[in-house]
């Protein structure tokens, strides 16, 4: 009995070392695992991508950095980016709302779409390294020369607007019509005194600047002015909005060898499209090339075309570089804010299928513009 009692405790005493060694196996190759997934990059790592809700009622949802997104995912099945919608409200108070939920929900990577009225707003929750943002649209000054988490892929308005107003001394001068958007004047007010001031060097322009709300544009309301001879339209519009286009055929009526000129947010074949023929007079100011010119863009906007029966606004192809950063980062093993940021910032030069980025210490694109369309000077 005595014998049976030591050989029992034996054999319980050999279990629990069985269970102990089996569990320490388990535990190690459950770390093994992990870390051949994090190697291989099949841990998945959420990112949010704005799409922009419609600005006006009947409008149609801008799928273009949504489907951006989609193209990247099949093109590259085996990033760890897993993609999360998010929606761009047309209220700028709506904005941090949205994103702070996002970020509630373990989300700590952002492709931000939103204009410089929404972006202004959300600059507290990417203020510490709970969160980072690569923004592809917002310019206003408001957002430069900061040390955050808040990085963005095109050149702030000063630098745009300086290269705008340079293109305009170029043209052949006279009476210029500015028409100003109210519905994002964090963008549009310091872009017109930056582009009033860069301009006064050149005496061959006299300015008339007419406020307007582009998402409530009717032809009526402008109808008065259009009918004045111009030498000149210039369309100061901070977003993508359908009526750009409107407004650019209903000025070609009665002027229609006058050069009109778009901002880099109004680059679209769907403006394009609804200017008509005015669109043979606009000079499209873009931080992109034009694609007749450069053969990736082309290849790039082609496979879109084929994949989702359009041409994307210009804004997504900034979207498609964030994603390319982000992976390059999370293939050198960067997956927290701080750690990516710092990877960034570190290099010089960053090489996208797009083009080059290059930021400044503060995060900033300090990248170049381009002008094409209409043929500066010609009468």
């Amino acid at each position: 009995m005595t014998f049976n009692k030591a050989l029992g405790a034996k054999v319980v005493a050999k279990q629990s070392q069985w269970r102990k060694a089996g569990l320490s196996a388990l535990l190690i190759g459950l770390v093994a695992i992990v870390a051949v997934a994090i190697k291989g990059q099949r841990v998945a790592i959420p990112v949010a991508i704005g799409i922009d809700l419609p600005l006006t009622a009947g409008a149609a949802i801008d799928p273009s950095d949504k489907n951006a997104g989609d193209l990247y995912k099949e093109q590259n099945p085996s990033s760890p980016i897993e993609i999360h919608d998010t929606y761009n409200s047309p209220d700028p108070k709506q904005a941090f709302n949205d994103l702070e939920q996002a970020i509630e929900k373990g989300i700590r990577f952002f492709i931000n779409t939103q204009a410089s009225s929404h972006a202004v707003q959300c600059l507290e929750l990417f203020a510490s390294d709970q969160a980072l943002s690569i923004n592809v649209s917002a310019t206003t000054t408001r957002l430069s020369d900061r040390d955050d988490y808040f990085l963005r892929l095109i050149p702030d308005l000063e630098k745009e607007q300086s290269f705008i107003a340079n293109e305009v001394a170029g043209l052949k001068g006279g009476r210029l019509l500015i028409l100003q958007d109210t519905g994002n004047l964090a963008y549009s007010q310091p872009a017109l005194q930056v582009f009033r001031q860069q301009l006064k060097s050149s005496n061959k322009w006299q300015l008339h600047v007419q406020r307007i709300l582009f998402t409530d544009y009717h032809p009526k309301q402008l109808q008065a002015l259009m009918q004045q001879p111009w030498n000149g339209l210039y369309i100061l519009g901070g977003a993508y909005q359908p009526s750009i286009g409107n407004m650019a055929q209903q000025f070609y009526q009665v002027n229609p060898r006058a050069p009109i000129v778009f901002t880099p947010w109004a680059r679209s074949p769907a403006l394009l499209a609804n200017a008509g023929e005015a669109a043979n007079q606009v000079v499209q100011i873009s931080s992109y090339p034009d694609a007749s010119r450069d053969p990736a863009l082309k290849v790039y906007l082609q496979s879109f075309q084929r994949r989702f029966g359009y041409e994307p606004h210009a804004m997504s192809l900034g979207t498609r570089q964030a994603l390319e950063l982000l992976d390059q980062a999370f293939a050198q093993g960067h997956r927290t804010p701080n750690a990516v940021k710092h990877y960034l910032l570190s290099k010089p030069v960053h090489y996208t299928s797009l083009g080059t980025i290059r930021f400044n210490r503060f995060g900033d694109n300090v990248g170049q513009f381009h002008a094409y369309g209409f043929t500066p000077g010609k009468p």
